[in-house]
């Protein structure tokens, strides 16, 4: 159960790193990746309700 908790937030890290990458390093514009952000937000909403309604 805690394996699947630490895997949700190396995942969150590592999609909110990448959106970093995109626009610091590659140096993006925002409006560029948006559809990007969005998608990593919804993600990251869903896997922490999905962990959260299991832990609790």
């Amino acid at each position: 159960m805690y394996f699947r908790f630490i895997q949700a937030i190396f995942l969150c890290i590592v999609l909110i790193g990448w959106v970093a990458y995109q626009i610091l390093i590659r140096k993006k514009p925002v409006a560029q990746i948006n559809d990007d952000v969005m998608m990593i937000a919804f993600f990251i909403a869903v896997w922490t309700g999905i962990v959260l309604w299991l832990v609790y």
